[in-house]
């Protein structure tokens, strides 16, 4: 085939331009492109927070109420005399607990004796937290005995729906030897419970975690 083509005129080969019409198509198709790959980005992001987050709520599932345990059961009876006079060693109701025991829950704590005391509190959405004040005995001062200012608190545990404390105490009649109380006060009781039982409810379809954690330490007894 023979191409005629005007004196002086020229034609090129391969090198044909893009129309605006085609350039709008090709920036749309890179904003959808761009826009799909961030948004799995973003949602691999969230996944792997949630991931973490859920990772770290296990752990403190686990931990902390062997903590908790451990700590119970270390309990000790150092002489603290009340503002009425009368000798402390341990408080406790269905919300809140109050002892010295010989181990810490702060990791920087050298040793020695620690006023602790726990508290459960409602932080929305169903749900309850538990927290806890821990001080030096060496610091302790016994108007602290009743600190309920939650800013000084730390926050353990957030993730049941329930969270409480019952105390087991010998029985006074014959027909069994111990019961379980849900208050333990000390105008009332001598000395320490013989365990606390601590129960964590997570909603109604699963079984409630039940820490029953034995108190190693003689109730003191009147004379």
């Amino acid at each position: 085939m023979q191409i005629i083509r005007p004196e002086g005129s020229r034609i090129f080969f391969g090198r044909q331009g893009f129309t605006l019409l085609e350039l709008l198509i090709s920036l749309a198709i890179m904003s959808v492109i761009v826009t799909v790959i961030f948004g799995g980005l973003r949602v691999g992001v969230r996944a792997w927070d949630k991931g973490e987050s859920l990772v770290d709520s296990q752990q403190r599932l686990r931990i902390v109420p062997e903590l908790v345990r451990k700590q119970i059961a270390s309990l000790t009876m150092p002489e603290v005399l009340k503002k009425d006079s009368k000798w402390f060693f341990f408080e406790g109701d269905n919300r809140s607990m109050a002892f010295f025991s010989n181990i810490s829950l702060y990791p920087e704590h050298e040793g020695g004796i620690v006023y602790v005391r726990y508290l459960v509190s409602e932080v929305g959405e169903g749900k309850e937290k538990l927290a806890f004040f821990e001080k030096d005995i060496n610091l302790f001062d016994s108007t602290e005995l009743a600190e309920t200012d939650q800013t000084v608190y730390l926050d353990l545990l957030s993730e049941y729906t329930s969270i409480s404390f019952d105390f087991m105490a010998a029985r006074k009649d014959r027909v069994s030897t111990t019961e379980w109380l849900a208050a333990w006060l000390p105008e009332e009781m001598n000395g320490v419970p013989q365990a606390v039982r601590v129960t964590f409810q997570n909603d109604g379809q699963k079984p409630p975690v039940v820490l029953v954690i034995p108190v190693h330490y003689q109730p003191v007894t009147e004379e």
